[in-house]
């Protein structure tokens, strides 16, 4: 059974390099718990779709814009990083560092690599609460 619920959602992200925090997003999403996981989407500006799905401790991030953007985190592990648009398609990988998921939190560490070096790392927090 799908359990659909309407959330407050926030969004954090630490640039571990610089120490500057800035919010990604503040605002309306929906949570969808599913038997083997969860998944959490919104609008940004109230037309880029985004879509975040949990599943046993591996993540995925879409992002739909005029730039595609899709990432995919498991701990200890390189995952696959796209980015498509009008002119090409960019791929890099994502060193997950740790995930912590709690009822009404996840918390990413992760690097952006790109050939062997690592170009930035992050710290990336999704926190929410339903609506009733």
């Amino acid at each position: 059974m799908i359990d659909k619920r309407k959330i407050i959602l926030t969004i954090k992200q630490m640039d571990n390099g610089s120490g500057s925090e800035n919010i990604v997003y503040d605002g309306e999403g929906e949570l969808i718990r599913l038997s083997d996981g969860l998944r959490i989407h919104y609008y940004e500006d109230g037309k880029h779709e985004v879509c975040f799905i949990v599943r046993d401790e591996h993540i995925s991030l879409r992002r739909k814009a005029d730039v595609l953007t899709e990432i995919n985190f498991k701990i200890m592990d390189l995952g696959k990083m796209t980015v498509a648009s009008p002119f090409g398609v960019v791929e890099m990988k994502s060193f997950t560092h740790n995930l912590e998921l709690s009822d009404e939190t996840i918390t990413i560490h992760y690097d952006v690599v790109e050939a062997h070096d690592v170009v930035a790392s992050y710290r990336s927090e999704w926190i929410w609460e339903e609506i009733e």
